[in-house]
């Protein structure tokens, strides 16, 4: 969460922007970000599993300069890794909730803003994000929903590890419910994690949604 929230909303409000100021084929241009979401969880793990593998494409470019690293054999690397995965399957997902936020935003209120000699930061800071806060909330909720329901990245390429730094709450449930056949227990952290997600969604919107008028 610490890695992934903060990642996919800045990267994805950027290619928002980006793609606001296409003006022509930006549906196309659009659609082509959503590849990486429709794309199969089991496919694109193994895929990325290649990749970022110790003999994969990615440490043999490193290696011509005298660089490997351990994405996934490394307790330290091996979450921030497949954090980094998650980013770019929700990326460009995400970029369309905030795309839909920045069209609906009247392109009056900028024009007004540069007439009073307000900057490009002044009215993106002054406008732009406070006119996206409902946007913003629906990226947060789900972002912090997908990192509770996390499973198919790290069971497909760690199994859990190493050193079981890549479990995850849905693992733990499928770990107890179905291979040790302890369903009560399975059941009974399935609704403690239900719970916890939702105190925390409900506080993160108490937090950050905020009612926007604007005339």
């Amino acid at each position: 969460m610490v890695v992934f929230i903060p990642l996919v909303v800045l990267l994805s409000l950027l290619v928002a922007l980006m793609l606001q100021r296409i003006k022509t084929l930006q549906a196309f241009f659009a659609s082509g970000y959503l590849i990486s979401y429709v794309s199969a969880g089991v496919a694109y793990s193994v895929v990325f599993k290649i990749l970022f593998s110790g003999e994969g494409p990615i440490n043999n470019w490193l290696r011509s300069f005298g660089l490997e690293i351990p994405w996934f054999s490394s307790p330290a690397l091996a979450m921030f890794t497949i954090a980094l995965m998650v980013t770019w399957k929700f990326l460009g997902y995400y970029a369309l909730i905030f795309l839909a936020g920045l069209q609906a935003i009247p392109h009056s209120l900028y024009e007004s803003a540069e007439l009073e000699g307000a900057g490009a930061w002044s009215r993106f800071w002054h406008i732009t994000l406070p006119l996206l806060n409902p946007s913003l909330v629906v990226v947060l909720v789900f972002a912090v929903m997908l990192s509770f329901n996390l499973f198919t990245e790290p069971y497909i390429i760690t199994g859990g590890g190493p050193l079981d730094s890549t479990q995850t709450p849905v693992m733990q449930i499928y770990y107890h419910t179905f291979e040790t056949l302890h369903a009560g227990y399975g059941s009974g952290f399935a609704i403690v994690i239900a719970v916890i997600s939702f105190i925390l969604v409900y506080g993160l919107k108490g937090l950050i949604e905020k009612d926007i008028a604007y005339t």
